[in-house]
């Protein structure tokens, strides 16, 4: 009672109770595999967790951000140490680098490195991308050399922007890529992005 109240305890015991009877009926089912909670205790836990349906358009992400900066253009989307982006700018900007990103070739199933510090110039430049159709590739500049022309190479990244100062300078149009722009129509189904992870975060 020092470390449990009744109803801890008694959820802990039927927890016990369920695990014994799962291993009497299958001894040699693996541990991992063991359930700890009733078919009904986990569906309540799994339905709690979940909240209420809510059916989500089909849609892209240049789509979405594309309807919210007409919705809000004038709110703050970015901020950048002193500096402030409105929807509305960061739209435009995210135009002008997709349509230089296009005209490079970029589209669905192309993979783009950015090999940019951490700044507002990598948001734009990862929606650009998505506006162009391609996936793009976070590559940490500060990462070893070795690692970083692997990960281009394995990902198979055909362009790599690397200076912000290039996101910025795009002279493309303001007005937003089309599916008559890209190389083939855009849709949820292409890829976003590829990322590789140190196996720690999985």
């Amino acid at each position: 009672t020092d470390l449990f109240d009744a109803a801890t305890a008694e959820r802990m015991a039927g927890q016990l109770g369920t695990l014994l009877h799962a291993v009497a009926e299958d001894p040699a089912r693996p541990l991992g595999a063991l359930p700890l909670t009733s078919d009904d205790d986990l569906k309540a836990l799994l339905d709690q967790g979940r909240g209420g349906f809510r059916p989500v358009p089909e849609s892209t992400l240049p789509a979405l951000f594309e309807r919210q900066a007409a919705r809000t253009p004038d709110a703050v989307a970015l901020v950048d140490g002193d500096r402030e982006l409105t929807y509305a700018e960061v739209d435009r900007a995210a135009n002008r680098l997709a349509h230089r990103l296009l005209r490079d070739g970029v589209g669905p199933e192309y993979v783009v490195a950015l090999a940019l510090p951490r700044s507002a110039a990598t948001v734009v430049a990862q929606l650009a991308v998505a506006k162009a159709g391609g996936a793009f590739l976070p590559v940490d500049p500060d990462y070893p050399r070795p690692r970083r022309e692997f990960m281009i190479q394995d990902a198979g990244a055909r362009l790599v922007l690397g200076d912000p100062a290039e996101v910025w300078a795009a002279d493309g149009p303001e007005t937003a890529p089309t599916d008559t722009d890209r190389t083939t129509a855009l849709t949820p189904a292409h890829p976003a992005y590829v990322i590789y992870t140190s196996g720690s975060t999985g």
